[in-house]
């Protein structure tokens, strides 16, 4: 059978990928006479989204997420607090968006929808990062899918501002072997260093730069092949490459 991948639901279980995503992963199911195929449940047809709807100075339909928000008024109670300033903002521009923090209005007719926005950008990003690392105990993914997986998510939360993570001499010493096989590198049992890197992020960065380690003076370093430091990755990964990628913190 060929593989394809299709969307269906709902998911199985909540997880916080799931919550970070809007999705789940499902078992492979057929997606067509012969085929079978990935599945991803993307919930329920209701709305998660914090959102409400507001008529009569009364909250008259609400989702279960805007309930959960402390700070506004919840399903059949009257609007109060910083409610009343976004609605009296709203009825002055009737269709168009207005704004009160993180809240958003719209008023149409007798009824107005308000909406908490959810984060953009770098933090949305962050926070699917971290999911992925949060879950990773249930990555079954065959190597090198999984190392390579886990060792690019690390570089993309890098790249967005977090630390170099470091492992302890036991999770180097477990996981280097089974990094450097899975990508096709070397990688030493153990380095005479006070932190240590994480070793699928130091195998993935050997792997796609075609380079080598080095160790001087507890600082662990990757450097590229000539050919590779012409290349995008290594414009992507390393600021100041003159003497190599700093990876250990």
């Amino acid at each position: 059978m060929t593989p394809r991948v299709i969307v269906c639901g709902p998911p199985a279980s909540g997880t916080a990928l799931h919550n970070a995503l809007g999705a789940t992963a499902l078992p492979p199911g057929p997606t067509a006479p012969g085929m079978v195929g990935a599945c991803l449940g993307l919930g329920t047809v209701q709305l998660t989204l914090p959102l409400a709807e507001v008529k009569a100075g009364l909250v008259r339909r609400s989702t279960l997420a805007w309930d959960q928000d402390s700070e506004a008024s919840r399903f059949g109670e009257p609007v109060a607090g910083f409610l009343v300033d976004l609605l009296a903002a709203a009825a002055l521009q009737p269709g168009r968006i207005t704004y009160l923090d993180l809240y958003q209005a719209r008023a149409l007719g007798e009824r107005t929808w308000v909406a908490l926005a959810p984060e953009s950008g770098a933090s949305r990003a962050r926070d699917l990062i971290r999911g992925l690392a949060h879950e990773r105990a249930l990555l079954r993914a065959p190597e090198p899918h999984a190392t390579r997986l886990q060792g690019l998510a690390s570089l993309l939360g890098i790249a967005l501002g977090d630390p170099w993570p470091s492992v302890p001499p036991s999770v180097w010493s477990e996981l280097a072997p089974i990094a450097a096989r899975a990508l096709g590198v070397r990688l030493p049992s153990s380095l005479e260093v006070l932190v240590l890197p994480d070793p699928r992020i130091v195998a993935v960065l050997l792997s796609e730069l075609q380079g080598r380690l080095s160790v001087r003076a507890g600082q662990v370093h990757v450097h590229p092949s000539p050919e590779a430091a012409r290349g995008a990755f290594w414009a992507a990964v390393a600021a100041d490459g003159s003497r190599g990628l700093h990876v250990n913190p």
